[in-house]
């Protein structure tokens, strides 16, 4: 299952209710539903439809650390020149959210465009998506996994 991180470098990651805010402007019936009023993980949903689970992740809290060893591994791996920019992004990090998409049948891209696009508008960092690689904020490409 393909996931999406933005990995950021600028603090810990907004809240729910930030990037909220921050979808409602762009799409009214898009938004984010709390998982079990857990502060850190939640679903982005259209209307009534799940669309993503979606984590907010923080030094410390025991998954962090373990996603920066795993993608720094993937990165080492690659004979990319540009690959030194993503390893300087993952030792600057500071919080990640992540999002893992779901089974259905509504498109999945257009909700989570708007909260990258938000994301990249309101903070600092990197987007990583699996078997791709790690986009900046104009869409570029930066390194291959």
């Amino acid at each position: 299952m393909t996931f999406l991180r933005f990995i950021l470098d600028d603090g810990p990651p907004p809240s729910f209710d930030e990037m909220q805010a921050g979808l409602q402007a762009s799409e009214p019936e898009a938004g984010f539903i709390s998982i079990d009023d857990d502060p850190f993980a939640a679903h982005l949903a259209y209307g009534e439809v799940l669309l993503a689970v979606v984590e907010r992740n923080v030094p410390g809290d025991g998954i962090f650390e373990d996603e920066l060893d795993d993608l720094r591994e993937e990165v080492l791996k690659q004979d990319d020149q540009r690959r030194e920019i993503v390893l300087q992004a993952l030792q600057r990090a500071t919080g990640m959210v992540a999002f893992q998409p779901l089974p259905g049948d509504l498109e999945f891209d257009k909700p989570m465009a708007w909260v990258i696009d938000w994301l990249f508008a309101h903070r600092s960092g990197l987007l990583q998506i699996d078997l791709e690689g790690f986009f900046d904020a104009k869409g570029r490409i930066i390194s291959l996994l």
